[in-house]
């Protein structure tokens, strides 16, 4: 089991990667770039229980599904400046992270969160979402905590983090006021960015889900036709 488990692991982790590699090649037609990417970095994980009848594996519980790639890359440039196209950096990423929580629809016919998924959840339910900068911060950060259900504000650990690792060094974070409940995950979830935000030129973009993670994490309800939300943003 533990063989035929890692050889799935494997192959979903490929097809993401070719899912995010494709995708980059398609947005950059939009701007004419080139479409290049670069070696993604990341893995696949699960909590899959395995229950046994006399030796013999006699069924799986799915659970806990991860597909996790903070080391995805892309080294699309505008072929006519040289230079990194914003706005195709940028939906690239989206994509991404769409296709973290498309994945595991595809392969294991389960639903899941990843950061755009969400944030589109948030919206679903009509929970606010703050564009937070190093200027606004002040005055729209209480929010986190002044929601109308108590059990969904941000802890103090979630609120210092986002500021000392995104707001503080000058990213724009869009991120929903009070953390989510989708199904049985509760969590937060928020896209940092920044467009050289730092005076060095570089050009940065933090798609991330409660856990640390930068992917998508299965829930226990199925997903009700992968095939039809195949390249939509969910």
């Amino acid at each position: 089991m533990d063989e035929t488990e890692g050889e799935y692991l494997h192959i979903v982790g490929l097809q993401y990667m070719r899912h995010l590699s494709d995708s980059t090649k398609t947005i950059a037609l939009l701007s004419n770039g080139t479409g290049d990417s670069g070696c993604h970095m990341g893995l696949t994980s699960t909590k899959m229980k395995v229950e046994y009848l006399f030796d013999i594996p006699f069924a799986v519980h799915r659970g806990g599904m991860l597909v996790d790639i903070p080391g995805g890359q892309t080294r699309n440039i505008d072929l006519t400046t040289g230079l990194i196209d914003w706005d195709s950096f940028l939906l690239s990423g989206y994509s991404a992270s769409a296709y973290e929580s498309y994945i595991w629809q595809e392969n294991a016919a389960l639903d899941a969160v990843s950061s755009v998924r969400g944030l589109q959840f948030a919206n679903e339910q009509g929970i606010e979402e703050l564009q937070l900068t190093s200027s606004n911060w002040e005055s729209e950060q209480s929010k986190f905590t002044s929601n109308t259900d108590s059990s969904l504000n941000y802890s103090t650990a979630q609120i210092n983090s986002i500021k000392s690792n995104y707001i503080d060094k000058g990213y724009t974070v869009k991120v929903p006021r009070s953390q989510i409940l989708y199904d049985s995950w509760k969590g937060v979830v928020f896209v940092a960015e920044c467009n050289n935000c730092q005076g060095d030129g570089a050009v940065k973009a933090g798609y991330i889900i409660s856990g640390g993670y930068a992917g998508g994490y299965t829930l226990p309800r199925n997903a009700s036709s992968p095939a039809e939300n195949h390249g939509n943003v969910a």
